[in-house]
């Protein structure tokens, strides 16, 4: 169940944490991008069409260390503009730079939220009781009978003669009957018949 639990919940919480980055991207990345757009020299229509584009594809590209606005900018727009300009905007730390705020907020959130959810599950975890061992009726029926054979081994070696008093009567050839008992039985056996005088 444990390991079941595992390989569930690590793309789950994947899954919640790039949630939680793409919806923060698509609420400042856009603002940022047009306006850092503008600032370069990138016409408005342009800026406004390229700041609405969907954050999870970039996100990976900025991972990588790929500049996305190399491909996403017409060459008709860089042409139109100094070589400056277009160096700065197709440059490694230009991307970077203008998402990197709203990905710090996005940031901020997704790791508030796991606070949160430690402290939940910290809680909950106090909270459980003691440790639970599940024990199924089989393994009850084994301890039972075990616990059982071990009382009547006891209880047999207990009621068992001491080995001194067994002892000399076996080196004897003596038999369990002894004493008076055994003295009667042995006259009442019969022996050879003795001869009857005047026979």
């Amino acid at each position: 169940m444990r390991v079941t639990f595992a390989q569930t919940g690590m793309p789950l919480s994947m899954g919640l944490f790039f949630t939680l980055l793409v919806s923060g991207l698509n609420a400042k990345v856009p603002a940022a991008m047009l306006k850092g757009l503008v600032a370069n020299g990138v016409p408005a229509s342009s800026a406004a069409v390229l700041s609405h584009v969907p954050p999870l594809g970039y996100v990976f590209a900025a991972f990588l260390g790929y500049n996305p606005l190399k491909t996403l900018l017409p060459p008709a727009v860089l042409s139109h503009l100094t070589t400056a300009q277009a160096a700065n905007l197709t440059s490694r730390a230009f991307f970077p730079q203008l998402i990197g705020p709203a990905f710090v907020g996005s940031l901020s959130i997704i790791l508030g939220f796991a606070v949160v959810m430690s402290l939940i599950a910290a809680v909950a975890s106090a909270f459980r009781g003691g440790k639970y061992v599940h024990v199924d009726e089989e393994s009850k029926a084994q301890r039972h009978i075990a616990r059982g054979g071990r009382h009547h081994g006891q209880a047999a070696s207990s009621a068992a003669p001491a080995t001194g008093s067994v002892a000399p009567a076996a080196a004897s050839g003596a038999t369990p009957m002894a004493g008076a008992s055994g003295a009667a039985l042995s006259s009442a056996v019969p022996t050879e018949p003795q001869p009857v005088p005047g026979k």
